[in-house]
């Protein structure tokens, strides 16, 4: 089983995932089904197991596990805002015996991406769910550090996959430059946004480097197997004896940028060569 998250990140939502083989650790698999979003499968169960330390990946699965067990160490990986989903009362000292790795975005990272690529854009326009809670994170960091580079945000909501289109439609007009967030929502209907920017020559950022492949133009995204290796190290810090409540919540370390000039080119840009010299991937 794979995760929606997944599925709509290196598939692209494809029903033809199914019985498809991948390559797991060089172990190949086959996928046989989808969990959607919010699926926490065992995860209220897994304390009855008495383990030694619980790690829950992304926000769902995390608060399942959290609100089972106040005893048992919990080390969280990839959730955005461990605050915001009341898992930790302290990024610093969570206290409690939950901590772990957030994949929180970085914000003034791609702001900076986007005048380097695009120097003239000054009004974002931003696509998410407003029923995400990770997304309200994301689009009020995105607001307020905009605000220190001379840049406004235009707020573009979508509650479904359907809604998409006309939200990015919308944004026609008001908006120099389109982002997409790690909004699953949104990631999901990638496709219909590329569209509306190659046809109105509005570029199409986004959070999550997958989408460079799918039609962004760039991307800086969170090394996921480089947070596992994090999160790993906290579970290893634990089960020598430190306490879960003392260990400080960190932020994901490395990030990747990826960019497309292929379909930047679509969408009336050039990037520039120093962006290029420092891209992780080209995508062609």
């Amino acid at each position: 089983m794979i995760s929606e998250w997944f599925w709509e990140r290196a598939f692209a939502g494809s029903p033809d995932v199914l019985g498809r083989s991948i390559n797991l650790n060089d172990i190949p698999v086959t996928v046989i089904g989808v969990n959607p979003t919010g699926f926490t499968g065992a995860a209220s169960t897994l304390p009855s197991e008495a383990p030694d330390v619980i790690v829950p990946i992304s926000t769902p699965s995390a608060q399942a596990v959290a609100a089972a067990t106040k005893d048992i160490p919990i080390v969280f990986s990839a959730v955005t805002d461990p605050l915001g989903a009341n898992l930790v009362r302290d990024m610093h000292e969570p206290g409690g015996n939950v901590t772990g790795i957030s994949d929180l975005s970085p914000v003034t990272t791609h702001l900076h991406l986007i005048e380097a690529i695009t120097p003239g854009a000054r009004t974002i326009g931003v696509l998410f769910n407003p029923l995400e809670s990770n997304s309200h994170t994301l689009v009020y960091l995105m607001k307020k550090t905009a605000m220190g580079v001379n840049m406004t945000v235009v707020e573009a909501p979508a509650r479904k996959p359907a809604d998409v289109a006309a939200a990015a439609q919308g944004l026609v007009g008001k908006a120099d430059v389109i982002f997409v967030p790690t909004d699953n929502t949104i990631v999901s209907a990638l496709d219909t946004v590329v569209k509306v920017g190659v046809e109105n020559g509005m570029p199409v950022y986004a959070g999550d480097i997958d989408a460079v492949k799918r039609g962004a133009i760039a991307a800086i995204g969170v090394d996921y197997y480089n947070v596992g290796r994090q999160a790993g190290n906290v579970v290893v810090r634990i089960l020598k004896g430190e306490k879960p409540g003392k260990i400080p919540v960190t932020v994901a370390e490395k990030t990747n940028l990826y960019v497309n000039p292929t379909i930047a080119a679509e969408m009336g840009l050039t990037i520039p060569e120093d962006v290029l010299s420092q891209a992780d991937e080209v995508v062609k």
